[in-house]
């Protein structure tokens, strides 16, 4: 009875550091595996919103040169 008590309690304090750093280890990985992904998409977002301004900016200079040319008289040859 003893010998069953005082293995159960070596598992105990033995096993809790192990899974304790085996936690840390496994929240170190997905915090960096989450702030590699997050600069990823970071990364793509800032890209992809460049990239949407400047089509914006070119469909606006586009059209309005269209609005200017279609409100334009014409000129008679």
């Amino acid at each position: 009875m003893t010998d069953s008590i005082r293995e159960i309690t070596i598992v105990r304090y033995e096993g809790l550091p192990l899974t304790f750093q085996v936690f840390i280890q496994i929240a170190c990985i997905i915090v960096y595996l989450m702030n590699s992904i997050i600069a990823v998409m970071w990364e793509i977002f800032k890209y992809y919103s460049l990239r949407v301004v400047s089509l914006n900016h070119s469909l606006s200079l586009n059209m309005s040169w269209q609005f200017t040319y279609l409100s334009k008289p014409a000129q008679k040859i």
